[in-house]
C-alpha cells in the first residue's frame, strides 16, 4: 500500500533550470511565451494535500500567465484537454532536465543502422511469392446458383387470405 504521507521531494537545482527556460504548459491564449518570468509551476499529484506542495519532480517549466492559469483553474480548459496538456508539459520539462544535465538519467548507446545485425533471408524456395498486378492468379468462379420456380404447393394460402369454406 502506497504511503501517501512521505516527505515530499524538494530540490532546489530542478526549481533553478526553470528560470530563463521558455513555458512547456503553453496554454492556448493565455501563455505569453515570456522566458524571464518562467518558474517550476507544480502538478498535483499524489503527495498534494492539505496546504502541501506537489513533488518538485511533478511539476512543468510555466510562464507568469500560464503558471497563474493553472493555480486559478481559469485556463478554460476540459478535463481530458488539461490532462493532456499537463502531461505533455511534463515530458517536454523532463526531457529538458536530461538534455541539460539536471537529471541524470544513463542512456544507451545508440547503433547507426549499418551496424546492427540483419537477419538471414529464408531460401529461396520457402519465401512467399511476390505477385505483380497481371500476374495475379484468378480465383476460381463459383457456379451459378440454380434459380427456383415457386410451385403451387408452396405458394397455396401465402398472400391472400382464405375464407372459411377453403380451410374445410
Amino acid at each position: 500500500m502506497p504511503e501517501f504521507r512521505r516527505e515530499p521531494i524538494r530540490s532546489k537545482a530542478l526549481r533553478r533550470a526553470a528560470k530563463g527556460q521558455p513555458c512547456t504548459l503553453n496554454f492556448p491564449g493565455i501563455c505569453d511565451h515570456n522566458p524571464e518570468t518562467t518558474v517550476l509551476a507544480h502538478v498535483h499529484d499524489e503527495s498534494f494535500g492539505k496546504s502541501r506542495k506537489a513533488d518538485d519532480t511533478s511539476a512543468v517549466h510555466a510562464c507568469y500567465a500560464c503558471h497563474s492559469a493553472l493555480d486559478l483553474h481559469r485556463h478554460g480548459l476540459a478535463d481530458a484537454d488539461l490532462y493532456r496538456m499537463l502531461l505533455r508539459a511534463l515530458q517536454r520539462t523532463l526531457r529538458r532536465l536530461v538534455e541539460t544535465g539536471v537529471v541524470q538519467v544513463p542512456l544507451d548507446q545508440s547503433k547507426p543502422a549499418s551496424a546492427r545485425p540483419v537477419p538471414k533471408r529464408k531460401p529461396r524456395n520457402q519465401r512467399a511469392k511476390i505477385y505483380g498486378s497481371k500476374e495475379m492468379p484468378q480465383r476460381p468462379k463459383r457456379p451459378a446458383k440454380p434459380q427456383h420456380t415457386a410451385t403451387r404447393e408452396l405458394t397455396k394460402g401465402i398472400g391472400r387470405i382464405e375464407s372459411p369454406e377453403e380451410v374445410e
